[in-house]
């Protein structure tokens, strides 16, 4: 307790934080800081704990229209530290149809700054600066989805910064959030710990059922390799087998995966064929144009004659 009060009144670089045991294989957030009670948490707004028969589990439902009205945030104080160094932090979610969500994630890096990772499905292009990131968040269906992030990967990805921890998450409307997880191992549907786990039958594909995302792509493990791509993504989301189709490196396309490009060489192509109607008009515009300059001439050579006549009856 004495070296996390250093760490906040001095910062992380003069108090670095070794990996504690405690913190392995992983903490579960919620009991950890008691979101139930709220003794370490803040429940604000409509955020309600239930009974989620589709998973089988109690989850918190975060609802509303404005999503700074209702949120669950941790720790209590903005003052306070979460002091999480498992650089992997997995959610499990579910954003509710036609809603609206915001997942905000307080992360502490080398030299005493903070930045804030945010993802929003109301984002429609990513967008950086030295202290915040914001990613789109892109879904074909709304249903529940295990959602793990490397922190150190996207700081040092988009920020060029090493992650030191987590200091601080807030949840706000509109979802049902399960629980959140932080460890140093990246966990998928097979390996995650019950807390993180979805139920299902032995007939049933777990990836029919839920969804499952990394952010970066190309996150590996020992039991299964994830979509592999060297270039960075600026937005997340979409099944892992879409991924290639729906995300475009360094410039990303609609929100329904279509190609900018196939509505563009069309066109072109029939600029290009010669021989077809569009080359009439530019034919028939020529006799237009004769027209039009001889009445203009017309017109001043009347304009000439009576600014003589009107010059003679003046003399």
């Amino acid at each position: 307790e004495v070296l996390q009060l250093l760490r906040s009144l001095l910062g992380w670089w003069l108090f670095p934080l070794p990996f504690p045991g405690w913190q392995s294989p992983y903490v579960n957030v919620f009991r950890h800081y008691r979101v139930g009670d709220g003794s370490k948490a803040v429940l604000h707004g409509e955020v309600l704990e239930k009974m989620d028969q589709s998973i089988r589990s109690k989850v918190y439902a975060i609802s509303g229209a404005i999503p700074d009205a209702s949120y669950i945030q941790l720790p209590k104080s903005l003052s306070q530290n979460l002091c999480l160094v498992g650089r992997y932090v997995h959610v499990a979610l579910c954003v509710q149809p036609g809603k609206i969500f915001m997942l905000h994630c307080d992360v502490a890096v080398e030299g005493g700054l903070a930045v804030r990772v945010s993802i929003s499905n109301m984002y429609k292009e990513f967008k950086a600066a030295s202290t915040w990131l914001q990613f789109p968040f892109v879904q074909e269906h709304c249903r529940w989805t295990l959602l793990a992030l490397d922190m150190h990967a996207i700081l040092s990805t988009y920020l060029n910064k090493t992650f030191v921890g987590l200091k601080g998450l807030r949840l706000c409307a509109a979802m049902l959030v399960k629980n959140i997880i932080t460890s140093p191992t990246l966990f998928t549907p097979n390996s995650c710990p019950r807390e993180l786990a979805f139920p299902r039958a032995r007939e049933q594909a777990w990836e029919d059922l839920y969804d499952y995302f990394t952010f970066p792509v190309g996150q590996t493990t020992g039991e299964e390799s994830v979509t592999t791509i060297s270039s960075p993504f600026h937005h997340l989301g979409s099944p892992r087998k879409k991924v290639l189709s729906q995300l475009q490196p360094l410039a990303p396309g609609p929100a329904d995966g279509s190609n900018r490009n196939t509505t563009v060489a069309k066109p072109r192509e029939h600029r290009k064929q010669p021989g077809t109607a569009k080359s009439a008009p530019a034919a028939a515009s020529k006799p237009a144009v004769k027209v039009v300059s001889e009445r203009v001439r017309q017109w001043a050579q009347s304009q000439q004659r009576q600014h003589h006549h009107a010059a003679a009856a003046a003399a």
